[in-house]
């Protein structure tokens, strides 16, 4: 453990056992796939550490055979998905409150598995589509018609431009948190889903 005297008074303290690489880059998860209406991930994520989720990449492996406004234009062949979010909201330690949080409708979601990017309808999630009908969205839903997003505990806000308002912000979760993504109402699609996140430096510690 060094210190460093940043030329105020201010003393920062940097540590050379948290320089890794795993608190500073994205990593990814596969959470499995989602089948069928309301069909929910086979592998669902559960916070090993204080870590920031960012984003879904989704893969169609069955074509959704639906419709949706994607992008302002009618789109068929694709599904739709949402996120659920649960924690524990008691901060007593004396018991267990689990609260959950759903990201988009239950019926139409935010994410839609169809290559195309940018949702039309619902709040705008900035999203990457790409050959082959990957679609890659932000968890972050801020932004459009959007302007407040709640998560677990706390309710995210619009804020300075290129922030949480352009929905590239990434979410909290604490030890003991849960993600998993839910198939909208489609009947027949499938789709492999990965889930981005970055590890948090432990409390108090500033990296080198």
């Amino acid at each position: 453990m060094t210190t460093q005297n940043q030329g105020n008074l201010n003393t920062v303290t940097r540590t050379l056992a948290y320089d890794d690489p795993s608190y500073v880059t994205r990593q990814s998860v596969s959470l499995g796939t989602i089948t069928g209406s309301g069909g929910v991930s086979t592998s669902k994520f559960t916070a090993f550490t204080g870590l920031t989720v960012f984003g879904v990449t989704f893969f169609p492996t069955v074509v959704g055979t639906s419709t949706y406004t994607v992008n302002g234009t009618s789109t068929t062949s694709s599904q739709s998905a949402y996120a659920v979010f649960i924690t524990n909201t008691n901060t007593t330690g004396t018991a267990i409150s689990l609260a959950t949080t759903t990201v988009g409708g239950a019926s139409t979601g935010p994410f839609y598995v169809a290559g195309t990017g940018n949702i039309g309808t619902n709040v705008n999630v900035p999203g990457i589509g790409g050959t082959g009908g990957y679609s890659k969205y932000a968890l972050n839903t801020l932004g459009g018609t959007n302007t407040t997003m709640p998560w677990g505990t706390l309710t995210y806000t619009s804020g300075y431009p290129g922030g949480n308002a352009a929905g590239v912000g990434g979410l909290y979760m604490n030890p003991g948190d849960q993600f998993y993504v839910v198939a909208g109402t489609d009947a027949t699609g499938t789709a492999s889903h990965v889930l981005e996140y970055q590890i948090g430096a432990p409390t108090g510690v500033l990296l080198a």
